[in-house]
């Protein structure tokens, strides 16, 4: 079995987009922006709501569970 061995305190980790607390939030709205864009572009009637509804859930619940993951 492996050990986990963790890093000496002189070396620093490299930090990433998920160290930014804006992130989670950038993800959620931009892929909630396109699912809107297509929507409103490519459809019309029931479907189109039903797509923006799903933009809307998109938005909400993927920074929490990016924000859990990050974790």
């Amino acid at each position: 079995m492996r050990r986990f061995i963790p890093d000496p305190p002189h070396v620093r980790r490299m930090s990433g987009p998920l160290d930014n607390a804006v992130f989670p939030y950038a993800v959620g709205i931009g892929g909630a922006a396109v699912m809107a864009a297509v929507a409103l572009l490519y459809f019309d009637g029931t479907i189109m709501y039903a797509i923006l509804a799903v933009a809307v859930v998109d938005a909400v619940v993927t920074p929490q569970i990016l924000k859990r993951a990050m974790t």
